[in-house]
């Protein structure tokens, strides 16, 4: 059939106990929260694009750590901490961000991104930073 979504499913073994604890969105899942929580097996269903940040917050939730520093993963790794409530995650990814250097294109995405993010105030500093480089760097043609 043409047009038919290919679904491919990844079992993937996790703590629930350490995920509940750093999401209020997989405490639900986990809990009584989501229609979800009744099965043995929660099923998360997600784009594709979203498959390599999810992965990366699954290991940061675990370890405390991220394995990238490529900016554009570390925006789609914020803003799916974002969606599954990760806050440590958003805030650590913000803090990452705000340490690379800044570009016209950097910036201009996390201005894009920012309005999209429910906890501005951890982002804050990052959008305050990019303001900051291209108004610092387009002085003359105003």
């Amino acid at each position: 059939m043409a047009g038919t979504p290919v679904l491919r499913v990844k079992t993937i073994h996790i703590n629930s106990a350490i995920l509940s604890v750093r999401s209020p969105f997989f405490l639900k899942l986990f809990s009584n929260g989501m229609k979800e929580s009744d099965q043995t097996r929660p099923t998360l269903r997600i784009a594709d694009s979203e498959e390599n940040a999810l992965m990366e917050i699954l290991s940061f939730m675990h370890s405390g750590k991220l394995t990238t520093t490529e900016p554009t993963l570390l925006l789609n790794i914020l803003m799916a901490a974002d969606k599954y409530e990760v806050l440590s995650c958003v805030s650590y990814c913000s803090q990452l961000l705000t340490r690379l250097p800044m570009t016209t294109e950097s910036a201009l995405i996390y201005l894009k991104h920012s309005c999209s993010i429910s906890v501005p105030v951890e982002v804050e500093r990052l959008v305050v930073a990019a303001k900051e480089f291209l108004a610092f760097k387009y002085e003359d043609v105003l």
